[in-house]
């Protein structure tokens, strides 16, 4: 519940900030493939993709945590 809003507002502020400062309209005009060209290729070709590659590279380390806790059979293995 909590960590998956958190997730959410961490991707849309890492879509929002960055070198050039969106607005919410701006980004989410971006998203839509609406507005200028240079926000569409700043959301959809830059902030997003990195966003979402963040999500899937934390997504595999913590699976890949997981696997080796329970293969070592050690709540603590790192």
């Amino acid at each position: 519940g909590f960590l998956l809003v958190l997730v959410i507002a961490a991707v849309l502020a890492s879509v929002r900030w960055g070198a050039v400062t969106l607005t919410a309209g701006e980004a989410l005009d971006g998203l839509l493939g609406r507005g200028p060209e240079v926000n569409q290729t700043i959301v959809l070709g830059l902030r997003l993709p990195r966003a979402l590659l963040g999500l899937l590279v934390g997504g595999g380390l913590a699976l890949a945590g997981a696997v080796f806790q329970a293969l070592l059979r050690n709540p603590l293995a790192e």
